[in-house]
């Protein structure tokens, strides 16, 4: 697994295992709400935690599911960097979700161009038996 990979699993156990501990701490977030940010913040935890499985275990699906993770995480982060902007939340709290979405959003692009790269520099037979590439 390439390095920026190992990045982007390090960047996600730590943005949302730090979203988790939250989460569970806030008393005044209850019922739906709660629920959905459980959901949120496992998804994305589970999906950090199946990019090196999927690495050592299905090498040839690696480049489909981190660009998927890749674009995933960006478009989660693009919505919630405007709505935080939008919200009422303090300057500070602003300060710290925009650095935590451009930060996301950027490794998300990144793995999703390098994987796209690495589908391209396949060499592939044009029909089978024959040794030109595409």
């Amino acid at each position: 697994m390439t390095k920026l990979l190992w990045v982007v699993v390090g960047w996600t156990l730590f943005s949302w295992s730090t979203r988790l501990r939250n989460i569970v701490g806030d008393d005044s977030l209850t019922g739906g709400p709660r629920g959905f940010a459980l959901l949120v913040a496992a998804v994305f935890l589970i999906g950090a935690i199946a990019l090196p499985l999927v690495a050592r275990f299905r090498p040839a699906r690696l480049s489909t599911y981190a660009s998927v993770a890749g674009g995933v995480t960006a478009a989660w982060w693009a919505m919630r960097l405007v709505t935080n902007l939008l919200g009422d939340g303090s300057v500070g709290f602003k300060v710290v979700h925009t650095v935590l979405a451009v930060t996301s959003i950027g490794l998300g692009l990144l793995v999703m161009r390098r994987m796209a790269d690495a589908t391209k520099s396949v060499r592939m037979p044009a029909r089978p038996g024959d040794t030109t590439t595409i």
